[in-house]
């Protein structure tokens, strides 16, 4: 059975947008965007969008189970877009799509391959782990899409690199494969997994693989210098000296450079789709 009506969270946000514009492309689908009655007025234009393009827009109360049943009625869907850690919003709205007969449940994790490797541990990771787990609890299947570490972030001054200085520091020798993914196609992802045979088996989580662009952290830097005729200043640090300067599991983005350093960031078996291929080099040109 294929499925034709999805429900969104979190749509107006820096990944919910992209993936809502994906869905909305795919006219066969019925898009149900939900959102809270204040980020309707606050965000207008960008909710007016999504109406011109077919979108069903449903106000909210995140605090009232009986408001997201209401809402998700119909709906075979569920896909989370909310950033950050929603804890028992998260879970109210798990426990309400059950309820108003919701089939399957996307939670909000795009970038981090734990379900592959297991190795990975950090408490962010593992309240996700147990969101998955309640939501399988709650009678959902679980779809996890992986398309990798965004590519429009990589420059972050939080993964090395100060503009300033010119330098960049990589953790380890930078040759280890790591699966990046612009943020469109992060949502063109989402969009063809939804009837993706993959995804027509019985497992209560299923892990959901792209391969969009794979590169070295290396390849980062010698990508951005092409696009912008900036000269990097490259300092390399060991994983076992970078491991030390890590302040604790506040420090979530040295996690994920550790993880890369130590080949936790790239996507074996990875599924082939038919979306439009970007090289990182075409990314950082129109930053």
């Amino acid at each position: 059975m294929a499925f034709t009506k999805i429900a969104i969270s979190g749509a107006t946000g820096n990944i919910g947008l992209h993936i809502t514009n994906a869905l909305l492309k795919h006219k066969n689908l019925t898009v149900v965007v939900l959102t809270r009655p204040d980020s309707l007025e606050s965000k207008k234009d960008v909710f007016d969008g999504f109406k011109k393009e077919g979108a069903v827009i449903k106000t909210v109360d995140l605090k009232s189970e009986q408001s997201v049943i209401d809402a998700l009625k119909g709906t075979e869907v569920l896909i989370s877009a909310i950033a950050g850690d929603a804890g028992d919003a998260e879970k109210l709205v798990i426990t309400a799509a059950a309820k108003a007969g919701v089939k399957r449940y996307y939670p909000s994790e795009y970038g981090v391959n734990d379900l592959h490797y297991k190795q990975i541990e950090h408490p962010i990771v593992n309240k996700k782990r147990a969101i998955r787990d309640f939501a399988v609890q709650a009678g959902l299947e679980v779809v996890v899409v992986y398309t990798g570490f965004f590519a429009e972030w990589a420059l972050a001054p939080v993964y090395g690199f100060d503009f300033e200085k010119k330098t960049v520091r990589v953790v380890g020798d930078g040759n280890q494969k790591i699966t990046f993914g612009s943020l469109p196609q992060l949502g063109e992802a989402v969009a063809l997994s939804i009837n993706h045979p993959q995804l027509a088996k019985s497992e209560k989580i299923q892990y959901f693989p792209v391969e969009l662009i794979s590169a070295t952290f290396n390849d980062v830097i010698q990508a951005h210098e092409k696009a912008s005729g900036f000269k990097w200043t490259v300092n390399h640090i060991s994983i076992a000296d970078f491991e030390k300067t890590i302040s604790g599991p506040q420090d979530f983005v040295s996690y994920l450079l550790l993880w890369q350093a130590k080949g936790y960031g790239n996507s074996p078996n990875a599924i082939k789709l038919d979306i439009k291929a970007h090289t990182l080099q075409e990314v950082f040109s129109k930053q």
